[in-house]
């Protein structure tokens, strides 16, 4: 630790007081024993960023000098604090020895930087979306906060999630942005609703089958189009039976709440339907000859035979 322009003004101070005595001949004692206690002062001093001493005071002593001052520091955190130095000097077996070191704080003289108050949720939420650089239109705060109430509220929590959060088919602006804007939320607004993404991507197979997106994401481009291969795992949408999908037994073996699907002919003539408001667990068979499967708000089928 450096000395500041204050210190060494000091010492040439101290060697100024050493001077002033016996018709003007510098006290060599003097001189030793100023320098020997701020060597002192120099080793308490370093946990400081900076600091500066005040010019010392040189008394003779019975057995040699008593040399005390002013040290004025500022901490890494920006606290300035004060401290009177003080240290007697005498003549030892290796020349200029030092001994009752004291530094304590002067009364009144210690000040710590000015604390930042704690964002507000609707800070951190605003700051989160300005560096995500995610749209936040008027009233996303509050339509977010909503959607954490229903994640809480829910027995359905995880499916919700998870269709709310799935990639869709046509990176639409808003709709990447409104994805986006739900993930970064969550930490704020929801933090207890943490492990439900992790969930929901478990469950419904997010990663990186769907995955998060964000509004740079941005669609890769195959050089072949690889042949479609007809799925035994689906979602919800309107299927061809033998192009997207496989025909067979499919069930859903979880709860499921407001659930419509249906089978349909080549003519889109529907063959079987039905709409479950409740059950635990449901079975369909999408036979060979149908052309068509729909499925909305049911959640993934699963081909089981």
């Amino acid at each position: 630790m450096k000395r500041t322009l204050a210190a060494a003004a000091a010492i040439t101070a101290a060697l100024l007081i050493g001077a002033c005595s016996n018709n003007d001949t510098p006290n060599t004692g003097t001189t030793e024993a100023t320098n020997a206690c701020l060597a002192q002062v120099d080793k308490l001093a370093s946990a400081f960023v900076k600091f500066t001493i005040g010019t010392p005071t040189t008394e003779e002593t019975s057995d040699g000098y008593r040399v005390s001052a002013n040290v004025e520091g500022t901490t890494s955190d920006g606290t300035a604090v004060n401290r009177e130095f003080s240290c007697i000097a005498f003549e030892g077996d290796n020349n200029i020895e030092t001994r009752d070191v004291d530094w304590k704080s002067a009364g009144g003289a210690t000040t710590t930087p000015p604390t930042t108050a704690p964002l507000t949720l609707r800070e951190q939420y605003d700051a989160r979306m300005t560096k995500g650089k995610i749209q936040n239109p008027a009233g996303s705060f509050e339509q977010d906060t909503k959607f954490c109430e229903t994640l809480r509220t829910s027995d359905n929590r995880v499916q919700i999630l998870a269709e709310a959060i799935t990639r869709p088919e046509q990176l639409d602006t808003t709709t990447a942005h409104r994805i986006s804007r739900i993930k970064e939320m969550i930490p704020i607004l929801c933090p207890d609703q943490s492990s439900t993404v992790q969930q929901a991507g478990e469950e419904f197979n997010l990663y990186p089958g769907a995955q998060l997106v964000t509004p740079t994401t941005k669609p890769v481009i195959a050089p072949t189009t690889p042949p479609v291969v007809p799925k035994s795992k689906f979602g919800n949408g309107k299927f061809l039976v033998g192009d997207d999908i496989m025909p067979g037994t499919y069930a859903i073996n979880r709860k499921v709440t407001d659930c419509y699907w249906e089978r349909s002919d080549a003519q889109g003539n529907i063959i079987d339907n039905n709409f479950i408001s409740i059950a635990p667990s449901i079975t369909v068979t999408v036979g060979v000859n149908d052309a068509g499967f729909t499925s909305t708000g049911c959640g993934n089928w699963e081909l089981v035979e």
